[in-house]
């Protein structure tokens, strides 16, 4: 009977160790499949995070890349804002040149119109010149061709051509180039004749006898003094 039990309790105990042998291989299989797994899943990992630091340099780069293209943008928008800033000087600028050369127009414009209106003044008094040489052309006739008529006037006494005559510059025309004197055949000036004209003591200019009236003459510059040309009120002697 003790045999019987201890065979039973020895059968019992192999299957015991059977067993645990088998259930030990079955778990040591089982953790090698896990570690295997484990490991794949370790290398995947690994893999990702290098594909993430690798991704990580790039986006860095890129970003580097980004922010130098922003430091530029933002300096090229400084230089545009200074290129506005001095393009709307300069059109201040021209605004102000354009007012100013407005006025320089508006005022040559007025001294144009001034210039028009003393032009017409010197053509008027250049026409009564005129019509008084005219008159006193003509009367310078009319006395001629009284004195072959039957009046009998008053004798008549003309100092001589070389006596020191009160003859003045009535009038100088710079544009025609003649002067007029208050004096013709009644002092016996002749065309042709050569007078001087005086400032005071000083002689200031030479002029030519080209036309005679009666008490008119119509003469043209020889010589003027370039410091003093003739002019109205001058002195007139032979």
């Amino acid at each position: 009977m003790k045999v019987n039990i201890w065979r039973i309790i020895t059968i019992i105990a192999l299957c015991a160790l059977a067993f645990m042998a088998w259930y030990l291989r079955e778990l040591n299989a089982n953790v090698t499949e896990q570690i295997a797994q484990m490991t794949k899943e370790r290398m995947s990992l690994s893999k990702k995070l290098i594909a993430s630091y690798d991704l990580k340099k790039t986006l860095e780069a890129e970003l580097a890349s980004s922010n130098e293209e922003k430091t530029a943008l933002q300096a090229a928008i400084e230089n545009y804002e200074t290129d506005i800033k001095e393009l709307n000087g300069e059109m201040e600028k021209r605004k102000e040149e354009s007012i100013s050369l407005s006025d320089a127009i508006n005022l040559k414009n007025k001294r144009i119109s001034e210039l028009e209106n003393e032009i017409a003044k010197y053509e008027e008094e250049n026409t009564r010149l005129r019509e008084k040489l005219s008159v006193s052309f003509g009367r310078g006739k009319r006395y001629k061709n009284a004195a072959a008529t039957d009046v009998k006037l008053e004798p008549i006494t003309v100092e001589s051509r070389y006596a020191k005559v009160r003859i003045k510059v009535l009038d100088v025309n710079k544009e025609y180039g003649f002067v007029v004197i208050n004096a013709g055949e009644n002092c016996g000036i002749k065309e042709g004749d050569t007078l001087f004209v005086f400032r005071g003591s000083r002689m200031v200019g030479e002029i030519e006898v080209e036309r005679v009236g009666y008490d008119v003459a119509v003469a043209k510059p020889l010589y003027e003094h370039p410091k003093d040309a003739i002019r109205r009120g001058y002195t007139v002697k032979f």
